[in-house]
């Protein structure tokens, strides 16, 4: 057998073929020890280059890193925010309330812009339209916070549209069960740019969406 590459071994034969795999080895910029087998060798081969060309360049994204679920690293990130006001600090229960049992449990890695369209569609078809902006703004930072701290490699609100009305769904008209608590309200001012509460002055304020 010829020698193999450095970081690459040997590894027990597939169970049902028979045929032999590979176990490729590397460490990450923390030193911590990571590894993954292949079935074939240029599949393996393939992987080594990519991860050591991502070390190189400073791009290496832990794949271990993006299983941690989104509930998570969303309280964790929620913890961090050093400069939310008092009103914005009590209205995240709420709004982790409505994403945890609708995403709170998938990996970080695995959630997408499908899956992102899945949750405000479940949002819609419960919630207010201002209260559905909230919810994905906030699931929103969230996700583009994992993406700046490389817990994940991609940014999945990149590119994804606000969705627009249709016929039958949903208004904007605001009903005695829609009227957001005080904390909420706080909460939707906190994520809204200066500049667009100065355009609101002379109109009504929409919560902020992607």
């Amino acid at each position: 057998m010829a020698k193999l590459p450095p970081g690459i071994q040997a590894w027990t034969p597939h169970p049902e073929t028979g045929r032999p795999r590979y176990l490729v080895r590397w460490r990450t910029p923390e030193r911590k020890s990571r590894m993954q087998v292949f079935d074939r060798l240029i599949d393996a081969k393939a992987d080594k280059t990519e991860v050591d060309s991502a070390k190189n360049r400073g791009m290496y994204i832990d794949a271990a890193l993006g299983r941690q679920t989104f509930d998570e690293f969303a309280q964790e990130w929620a913890a961090a925010q050093d400069t939310w006001k008092a009103g914005t600090q009590d209205a995240w229960p709420s709004i982790r309330a409505r994403l945890r049992p609708r995403i709170g449990d998938a990996p970080l890695a695995s959630v997408d812009q499908l899956a992102l369209k899945k949750l405000r569609g479940e949002l819609a078809n419960k919630y207010a339209p201002a209260t559905v902006k909230l919810t994905m703004a906030y699931a929103g930072m969230i996700l583009r916070a994992a993406h700046a701290s490389r817990r994940i490699g991609h940014d999945p609100t990149a590119g994804l549209r606000a969705k627009r009305g249709r016929a039958g769904e949903r208004t904007g008209q605001v009903g005695p069960e829609d009227v957001p608590t005080r904390a909420e309200a706080l909460a939707i001012l906190a994520a809204t740019p200066v500049a667009s509460q100065q355009r609101c002055k002379s109109r009504r304020t929409q919560v902020p969406g992607w």
